[in-house]
């Protein structure tokens, strides 16, 4: 619509405008009426409800994202101090300090003389075959052992004189057989 000047109107057109209400009202219910009408021609859609004027909902989403929030909070925070606690780990070891590594061996050492404990107090109570097979196992993890303290100190004579101790015992035990021999080395 373009505004003209009311110099360029003709007469018929200053007419015409002079005769338009200048105060008229639309009639009630026309805007309904209107909308109505463009919906049932489809150029028009039905408002949708805006989800953050139910307060239900509304609390409901904000209780999830809080939540969220929180677990996520909770995720980082475990994953920060798992990182923490192997710098650590990887700091000591790289100090040199072997406390950590000693302290593995004397759980360990513990645990092999508790496992030995057990098979003797089953001796009794069980086939002799079984027994023998337990103290050869027994024998080759403390063969073990004392190989590794020979590499760590080559002139320890108590690891020596078990190695040599062990090595005699297994030549005389050495007796033609056809039994297979079950032997779990380490």
């Amino acid at each position: 619509m373009s505004h003209r000047n009311e110099d360029e109107w003709n007469e018929a057109e200053r007419r015409a405008f002079q005769a338009l209400a200048r105060s008229r009202q639309p009639g009630v219910g026309l805007e309904e009426k209107t909308v109505r009408r463009l919906r049932e021609e489809g150029l028009l859609r039905r408002p949708r409800a805006n989800w953050w004027r139910r307060p239900a909902l509304a609390w409901g989403s904000a209780a999830a994202a809080a939540l969220l929030a929180a677990f996520l909070a909770g995720f980082s925070a475990g994953h920060y101090q798992g990182a923490q606690s192997t710098v650590q780990v990887l700091a000591t070891l790289q100090q040199g300090d072997l406390m950590p590594a000693a302290a593995r061996v004397q759980q360990t050492g513990s645990d092999y003389i508790a496992a030995l404990n057990a098979l003797r107090m089953q001796a009794d109570s069980s086939p002799p075959e079984q027994f023998a097979q337990g103290r050869e196992v027994a024998a080759a993890a403390l063969y073990a052992a004392a190989a590794e303290v020979i590499r760590l100190d080559p002139n320890d004579p108590l690891a020596v004189r078990i190695l040599q101790g062990l090595e005699m015992q297994q030549q005389q035990n050495r007796k033609p057989s056809n039994q297979e021999r079950k032997v779990f080395w380490f």
